[in-house]
């Protein structure tokens, strides 16, 4: 009976959290006496000198890049929150405006805080709802956008509500993502679908559907014509932005990831998983390109992969800034860890896989050398090239 619950994702991904934070205490925060609470979201400024974390205690820091060191507690010392198993996994979602000169997160304390990066101080609060999940800037940096449950708009520069993204039916906003002109605005839902905003007046362009589960994670490509997404425990899906036609690489048909698969997981089940990541259409999919049916089945877990929401974290997926690379987090209670990153090479057609990262979020350093997944204490830095992690964040050298 113990075996047998065991098996279950869901039981699996408590114990797997449990023991994370067991390894917690051996953390550290390079500059800082004391170790952060684990980071689970990072945000990158466009100088790419500065970046801003966020902790499942609800701290919000800010580090300088490289090599990488803390560099100020923007949230008040000591204010912290314990995370409840409810919120394991979870802290505010964060972001850095086009000119680099602020970050704002939400929910803390049950507000949108907005701090000035060259000070620290605090430029705005303001009251919002439960659980938000997502935040993204506008493009010329004067207002952003929450998402969770509704999607808002609100002003950069006094924090004030500016208006709603309706987002149709009963579904809830689940997140968010800006393109590169600032003309179109992207909300996925728990129903699986996303719908595409036109940024001036709000209407509704179109609602595309695609996955199974919860949104939790889009993003443009860097030049636009194309977007990323992901639900569930692993289901990443890459669209044109276009016509929603198939584009001219099927990611699903990329090599390497099974060599890189050999180095991180022996593992029968992950072997079964990732072949048919490799052979199908259901790990990266092209909108439009046909579907090879389910996946060879070992266990509940690899068949619900796609229509199960991740227990606790968003999956998340970036863009590296030169557009060369696509990665994405998964989480799957395997033997080689909980959470593990696909890092897709698109120049050179070539995947890897990174098992034992920590979290659901994922970035790119500025300079596209490091994909940034979050850690104990300061995130984690993996250079893209080899998929080795890289201590320090050295981003110049």
């Amino acid at each position: 009976m113990i075996f047998a619950s065991c098996r279950n994702p869901t039981v699996i991904s408590l114990i797997s959290a449990l023991i994370v934070y067991a390894l917690a205490s051996c953390a550290s925060t390079p500059g800082r006496d004391r170790a952060l609470e684990p980071v689970m979201a990072t945000a990158f400024c466009p100088d790419g000198k500065t970046m801003a974390v966020s902790t499942d205690a609800s701290e919000v820091a800010l580090f300088d890049v490289s090599p990488l060191r803390f560099r100020s507690l923007l949230t008040r010392e000591g204010a912290k929150r314990k995370p409840s198993v409810a919120n394991l996994l979870r802290s505010p979602p964060l972001a850095c405006s086009p000119n680099s000169r602020l970050v704002v997160a939400a929910g803390v304390g049950g507000e949108i805080v907005g701090w000035e990066v060259d000070s620290g101080s605090v430029r705005f609060r303001a009251p919002v709802e439960a659980g938000v999940v997502g935040l993204a800037f506008l493009a010329d940096g004067q207002s952003f956008v929450t998402v969770g449950p509704a999607a808002r708009r609100w002003s950069a520069e006094n924090g004030s509500a500016l208006g709603e993204f309706k987002v149709p039916g009963n579904a809830t906003a689940t997140s968010v993502a800006v393109s590169p002109d600032g003309g179109v605005v992207l909300v996925g839902l728990s129903s699986g679908e996303i719908v595409e905003f036109d940024t001036l007046d709000g209407r509704v362009l179109r609602v595309l559907k695609g996955h199974s589960a919860p949104v939790t994670g889009i993003a443009f490509s860097p030049d636009g014509p194309a977007f990323a997404s992901t639900a569930g425990r692993f289901d990443p899906r890459i669209w044109n932005r276009a016509d929603s036609s198939p584009l001219p690489r099927r990611l699903a048909e990329i090599g390497g990831m099974g060599e890189s698969l050999g180095k991180a997981e022996r593992d029968t089940q992950a072997l079964v998983f990732f072949t048919w990541i490799l052979g199908t259409a259901r790990g990266f999919q092209i909108v439009g390109a046909p579907t090879m049916g389910a996946p060879p089945v070992l266990s509940p877990m690899l068949e619900q992969a796609a229509h199960e929401p991740a227990p606790y974290c968003g999956l998340g997926v970036a863009y590296s800034p030169d557009g060369r690379f696509l990665a994405a987090t998964a989480n799957l209670p395997l033997v080689s860890g909980e959470f593990h990153l696909m890092l897709t090479d698109m120049a050179r057609n070539e995947g890897r896989v990174i098992s034992g990262i920590y979290g659901c979020s994922v970035t790119f350093t500025r300079d596209s050398r490091f994909a940034v997944t979050g850690g104990f204490g300061a995130p984690q830095f993996w250079n893209v090239e080899t998929g080795a992690r890289v201590d320090g964040g050295k981003t110049s050298e």
